[in-house]
């Protein structure tokens, strides 16, 4: 489970590397589930709106989050998005 004290520390950058890598269990255990889902098999986009921020999160083929985007004020929200 995330630790929220550290994720609300963590610039977005750092944020966006520590969704990377990750499959799309993981990453709605983390954030919950998406605002927007798109899939083009074998590829997904998922985004979240939390606040003023927006992130766009892409899977590859073998279903891991390749390329992370965030916009805004996101320097808290992936500890607030989990709380959904």
């Amino acid at each position: 489970m995330v630790d929220r004290a550290v994720m609300r520390r963590q610039p977005p950058a750092q944020q966006a590397a520590y969704l990377s890598g990750k499959t799309p269990e993981q990453i709605q255990r983390l954030m919950g589930k998406p605002t927007v889902a798109r899939e083009e098999k074998p590829y997904q986009m998922w985004a979240y709106r939390t606040g003023d921020c927006s992130t766009l999160i892409y899977f590859d083929a073998a279903e891991k989050s390749c390329f992370v985007d965030m916009r805004g004020e996101c320097a808290r929200s992936v500890a607030d998005a989990g709380g959904r």
